[in-house]
């Protein structure tokens, strides 16, 4: 989420300002600068930002000036609108047919947070839409008329204080706008994406003109607009066919988008789509990110040759000459600053554009959904001797079957997996040919009766089948395909495609206490999606730790598989405190030792030991209960050449059974429930965590050593005065039985008693309470910095009990200090814990609980 919020502050590509410099006003046109504030830019915005359009936007136009009663013969609004970054007036002419004026500057998003107001972030917000080529979609509708492609026809113009606007002059006098249709210029109904797509699942008449789709996205790729989603499209009946829909392809806001300056160039590693303008698109399946979702629903069809045979096409029909006549369309000293560098790069990129659309369709092949309807077909899988697959789905009529509505053969050496879903509808699924395939083909029934039809001869490698148990199918033995079946409603339900990438995330952190120092994280976050595993089929985490003070590291590496086996997860943790790890030891017991006569300090009882743990579990999820059960294995090291002067010797000679300095390694069982009904796991204002973990281990190279073990915390939060002031508390009770070493009993101190150092006591019996109240003050705004601030009161109780000591202490510390919450991104804490050992230093992001 940090690093989301953190991107999101950088790439809403916008610009809020008035159409500024009246130049000359004659009686039916203004000359106007769409924003010369852009080009005033100083060289640190510049190299943050980029040049991009700066010049463009500060070049002074000549525009109509708009009259909203003699325009079209007259226009009424019927509503405002606009996307994320522009503002819209609705307008209907006496035929009804609809049009828009869109803001030519950008605003702020609408989804912005309210923090970000006032603010350097705003400020950069603002001037990052100079990105934007403000007159770019005056060049669309000639390119698009030769593509076979409907179209706007916009032109700029300017609404000056029009009485006719009413209640929305405020809020819309005094601008440019870019003035064109709404929908179809005829005026014909058109209909939503997702109004299209809810017709096509309903029924297999209905289509929509893929091919067009398809030359559409090949022709936003030469234009450079990488923000062609399902919003971005409107869709009328074709004039051949009452079932046929064809696309409308909308708001030309990015065509010719570039960027510059440090901050994109950095960016733009993590979001291909932030790269500028240019000849080469770097990863086109990332650049296009915004749109993969809607291509992968609407262009499953195409194969190679179908890609290759559009990119002729629009190839052959974008010439030289038509791309200087669309351009010209601009104004002159707009065209004189901008059309030379933007023809350049159009006519390297129509150029080669095969190369970069081709790996677009490879990314797409990979994985294919391929849907029915609710109607009834029969879907035939052929499954060739060369390893590719055919699909072919007919309609199904009463007398038997009907025409071919889809039909694709899919290469292996292009497509993995294969995912056919009947919806709805009694469908029949049936697989011919005698051989395997590397392509996985899923088979996903409907809700109705389905009947699955597979040669005998199949070899069910590769072949799955998922459909209700609870409900009557037709199906085939358990030896002709991979049977998933389920109650649960969920094993063939149909969730349209979406933007889901295998992502990598870095992660940077630092830390500072008083016992460890500074310290640096550095590691990253994998996740990966798959078939039917939500939210992720992995997310895999490995960061590693360095302690300046005490020159250790810690690497950990942890992982969550959704449903590896039984329809459980696979959890594995793996930590390694080494090389070189210093950990705290003061004996064990409630009292333990911290001697500092003779000189000695809190150094002497940081100990040097390598201390390494892998705990594997399966775990299960049940509503608000996650309940795991594993293995787990621990190897513990330690040299006494390294712990000279150290408390470690002492403990060694006065308790030599004890074998501090032979390594060991452990083996045994462990278990785990956790309760969590928190309304949110970094700034939990109210719920319950109950976190309970049960282990059992035994010595492998050392005898008599198997202990069992078990430690629980419950937390609550409870909020109080409209949750800007919050209780929090958590208990925690555990108890060790057996034989264990020191490093596996119940351990009281730092964050579990703040003022006390880590593992400052050690015994078999642990029970501590931590007591907090946060309370959060006022929100602030220093242009720079936008946060909320806040204190923390805490009062922490405890104690250990060991076998054979008599010690009725129960030891108490308190503390306190402020938290800060940069722009809601993180929570940055730093407080002070006393304790009658002396007072330490926290800073650390996020509570400890």
């Amino acid at each position: 989420m940090r690093c989301k919020q953190l991107l999101s502050i950088v790439f809403l590509l916008t610009a809020a300002f008035p159409a500024f410099a009246q130049k000359q006003v004659e009686a039916d046109s203004i000359t106007v600068i769409a924003n010369a504030k852009f080009d005033k830019a100083g060289l640190f915005k510049r190299a943050l930002l980029g040049t991009s359009y700066r010049k463009v936007w500060a070049q002074p136009i000549k525009v109509p000036i708009f009259h909203l009663n003699k325009e079209k013969g007259g226009l009424k609004i019927t509503g405002t609108g606009g996307g994320n970054q522009t503002t819209s007036l609705q307008l209907e002419d006496s035929l009804g047919h609809e049009w828009v004026l869109r803001s030519v500057n950008k605003t702020t998003s609408r989804d912005q947070p309210q923090i970000y107001k006032n603010t350097m972030v705003e400020d950069l917000m603002l001037d990052a839409g100079s990105i934007g080529h403000p007159y770019s979609a005056l060049a669309v509708p000639p390119l698009a008329e030769a593509l076979g492609l409907q179209h706007t026809n916009p032109i700029i113009v300017y609404l000056g204080d029009d009485p006719a606007l009413g209640k929305y002059r405020d809020e819309f006098a005094n601008h440019m706008y870019l003035f064109e249709e709404r929908g179809p210029a005829d005026g014909s109904k058109d209909i939503k994406t997702e109004t299209l797509q809810d017709k096509l699942e309903q029924d297999n008449d209905k289509k929509a003109d893929a091919r067009l789709i398809l030359r559409a996205r090949i022709f936003d790729f030469i234009m450079g607009d990488w923000d062609r989603h399902g919003g971005q499209w409107k869709w009328t009946k074709s004039d051949s066919s009452k079932n046929t829909y064809e696309p409308f392809p909308k708001d030309r806001d990015k065509v010719f988008y570039t960027t510059g300056g440090a901050i994109f160039d950095v960016m733009s590693i993590a979001k291909p789509n932030l790269q500028a303008y240019t000849d080469h698109i770097r990863r086109v399946d990332l650049w296009n990110y915004n749109t993969v979702g809607f291509d992968l629903y609407f262009l499953n069809q195409f194969d190679q040759k179908d890609w290759e045979a559009e990119i002729t096409y629009v190839q052959s029909h974008l010439t030289d000459e038509l791309m200087e006549r669309a351009l010209k369309l601009m104004p002159p000293n707009v065209y004189a600053v901008s059309a030379p560098a933007i023809f350049k790069t159009f006519k390297r990129r129509r150029d080669h554009i095969r190369k970069y659309a081709m790996r677009y369709y490879r990314f797409l092949a990979q994985r294919v959904d391929v849907t029915g309807s609710d109607k009834n077909e029969r879907f035939t899988i052929i499954r060739q001797p060369d390893g590719d697959v055919q699909l072919t789905i007919n309609k199904v009529k009463k007398d038997g079957l009907g025409k071919v509505i889809y039909q694709r053969t899919f290469k292996h050496k292009d497509t993995k997996d294969l995912r056919v879903y009947g919806l709805e509808g009694k469908n029949t699924f049936e697989v011919i040919g005698g051989n395997t395939s590397p392509i996985t083909v899923r088979m996903i029934g409907g809700h109705e009766e389905d009947t699955y039809l597979i040669d005998s001869a199949q070899s069910r490698k590769n072949l799955y089948l998922y459909d209700r148990s609870d409900q009557q199918n037709n199906l085939p033995t358990a030896s002709a395909a991979h049977l998933k079946l389920k109650k649960d409603t969920t094993v063939n339900q149909y969730i349209r495609p979406e933007n889901k990438y295998n992502t990598v995330t870095p992660i940077v952190s630092l830390g500072y206490s008083t016992e460890d120092g500074l310290q640096f994280v550095g590691g990253a976050n994998y996740v990966r999606y798959s078939f039917q595993k939500q939210p992720y089929s992995s997310l895999q985490h490995l960061s590693v730790n360095y302690t300046f003070q005490k020159q250790s590291f810690i690497v950990n590496y942890s992982g969550i598989f959704k449903k590896r086996l039984w329809d459980n997860d696979l959890l594995v943790n793996i930590t390694e405190r080494g090389p070189r790890n210093t950990n705290n030891f003061f004996g064990l017991g409630n009292v333990g030792e911290f001697d500092k006569a003779g000189g000695k300090e809190f150094y002497y009882y940081r100990n040097r030991y390598d201390f390494a743990v892998a705990d594997i579990r399966l775990a299960h999820h049940y509503n608000h209960w996650q309940l795991s059960g594993g293995s787990v294995t621990q190897f513990y090291t330690a040299s006494e050449d390294h712990n000279n002067d150290h408390f470690f010797n002492k403990y060694n000679q006065l308790h030599p059974e004890e074998q501090v300095f032979k390594a060991k390694l452990y083996t045994g069982i462990i278990g785990g429930a956790v309760y969590d009904t928190r309304n949110n796991t970094t700034f939990a204002s109210h719920g319950v965590v109950w976190r309970t973990t049960v282990t059992g281990l035994t010595g492998l190279n050392i005898s008599g050593h198997t202990s069992g073990s078990m430690l629980s915390t419950f937390s609550f939060f409870v909020p109080l005065m409209d949750s800007t002031i919050v209780f929090a508390n958590r208990t925690g009770a555990g108890a060790i039985a057996g034989k264990g070493d020191f490093f596996q009993m119940m351990n009281l101190g730092g964050l579990t008693m703040r003022g006390y150092h880590t593992s400052r006591f050690i015994g078999n019996t642990i029970l501590y309470n931590n007591m907090e109240l946060r309370a959060k003050l006022f929100d602030f705004n220093a242009y720079v910095l936008a946060s909320s601030f806040g204190v923390v009161g805490f009062n922490d109780t405890g104690r250990v009990w060991l076998k054979g000591e008599k010690s009725d202490t129960v030891h108490d510390t308190y503390g306190g200090g402020i938290f800060l919450t940069p722009y809601n991104a993180f929570l940055f804490e730093a407080v002070l814990g006393k304790s009658p050992e002396g007072t330490l230093v926290y800073l650390t992001a996020g509570f400890r609980f």
